[in-house]
This record gives structure tokens, sequence and C-alpha cells, in this order.
């Protein structure tokens, strides 16, 4: 047993003198080098960098184009439909007859002549019919020759059709 208090603890070395660096002598002009690689180093990475952050911008912008894009083209098709739907023969007709007062054609004036051949000679038959029968009236006789004189030839009752039906007659020399 231990009577007194030893120091039970191991014997440790003598304390070592601490290890001297030696100084290395850096001169101005490796400081100066090294300054400047490390600021070439920083530009590089800023560069990098400002590449990124302008290629991600030019994105964003492209991306809102894309967007506009779709959006103008959606328009596009519905303006296209909206015009379709305008143009309709149906539509025209019901604002022509509710909005403008315009009526429906009587077809009691208008006739169909059938076309006579060129060898046809002045004196050839035309038939006219009704065309808002398809078939002519019982009691009418819609038959009528044609005239060698073109002043004489069926045109109705307009003024205009009668003028123009007439022009073509004679520079046809009736053949028409």
């Amino acid at each position: 047993m231990i009577d007194h208090f030893e120091d039970v603890r191991p014997a440790t070395p003598p304390p070592e003198a601490p290890k001297v660096v030696p100084k290395v002598k850096v001169s101005g002009r490796s400081k100066r080098q090294a300054v400047i690689a490390a600021i070439l180093v920083m530009a590089c990475g800023l560069a990098v960098v400002s590449q990124y952050a302008a290629v991600a911008f030019e994105a964003k912008t492209v991306n809102q184009l894309r967007s506009e894009l779709t959006k103008e083209k959606n328009a596009l098709d519905h303006l296209r439909v909206d015009v379709n739907r305008l143009k309709s023969l149906e539509r025209v007709e019901a604002v022509a007859t509710s909005k403008l007062g315009m009526q429906r054609p009587k077809y009691e004036k208008v006739l169909a002549i059938s076309a006579v051949t060129g060898s046809a000679k002045a004196g050839a038959t035309l038939v006219a019919t009704d065309t808002s029968q398809g078939e002519e009236k019982p009691g009418e006789d819609r038959t009528q020759t044609a005239a060698a004189d073109p002043e004489q030839a069926p045109v109705g009752d307009n003024p205009f059709a009668a003028a123009v039906t007439r022009f073509f007659q004679r520079i046809t020399f009736g053949m028409l």
C-alpha cells in the first residue's frame, strides 16, 4: 500500500525546444505575381458567372416570348373562327333580312335560258324555265325564238342586263 502520496504518473520527457522554422524570404516580384494570379482567377470566375447569368436571362426572355407567341396563336385561331362564323352565308342572310330589311328574291321574273350551241342557226329555239318552280307553268308558253336581230333577243326586265346581252350578241354575231 502506498502510504504517502507519490506521483504515479509516468515520467514525461523533458520539454523540447520549439522548432524554429526558417523564414523564407519572398521577393516583391513573387508577391506581385501571386496577387496578379489571384486577381486573374477571380476575374475568370466572375466572367464565367456573368456568362451563366446572361444565358439564364436570355432563356427567361425566350420563354416569355414563347408564351406570348402561344397566346397570339390562340388569339389568331379564335379570330379565324370568328371570321369564318361572320362570313357564313347563313349569318349574312340573317343579318340582311333582320337588320337591313332585305327580302329573299322572288323568282317570278328570272328566266334560265338553256345554251344554244355555236352551230345553231339564228332561228334556233330557246327554252326558258321558271327557276322557282323548276318546270314550266301550265297555260304559259315559255318557248321563245332567238331572232336574227340582237335587239329582239330575250333579256328580261333589267335594262343593264339587256344592254350587256345585246353587246355580246353583236360581238359574237348572234352565235350565243
